[in-house]
């Protein structure tokens, strides 16, 4: 199976959009990749109209990185200079997330608490 190295997390930008937000007033939340291999953190943005609950969207976004990753495996370059699969060295979570309001180009309104 062919494969992609990248040399940087923010490189996984190229395969995995940073922003992903519906139109409407649903939860988004906010998801931190970090490389075990090399300390570097990545943001991603999702909000899904689909998805009632924060950890909902989450668990979407996990399963794209998945789908992803058995397509065409995405390998990132240790400060060793090895190369492992983002999927086994990345790990994501998400430190917060909220509700938003978004009109397409025209707005996006952030309610926090």
């Amino acid at each position: 199976m062919e494969h992609s190295t990248i040399e940087t997390l923010t490189d996984l930008y190229k395969y995995i959009p940073p922003v992903e937000i519906d139109e409407g007033t649903f939860k988004y939340i906010q998801i931190q990749g970090k490389s075990k291999s090399t300390g570097e953190k990545i943001i991603f943005i999702r909000g899904y109209k689909r998805c009632p609950y924060h950890a909902d969207v989450l668990d979407e976004f996990l399963a794209d990185v998945k789908k992803i990753q058995s397509i065409q495996p995405i390998l990132i370059k240790g400060k060793d200079g090895k190369e492992v699969e983002i999927i086994n060295d990345v790990s994501f979570n998400s430190p917060g997330g909220g509700r938003i309001e978004h009109s397409g180009n025209k707005a996006i309104v952030l309610f926090m608490v």
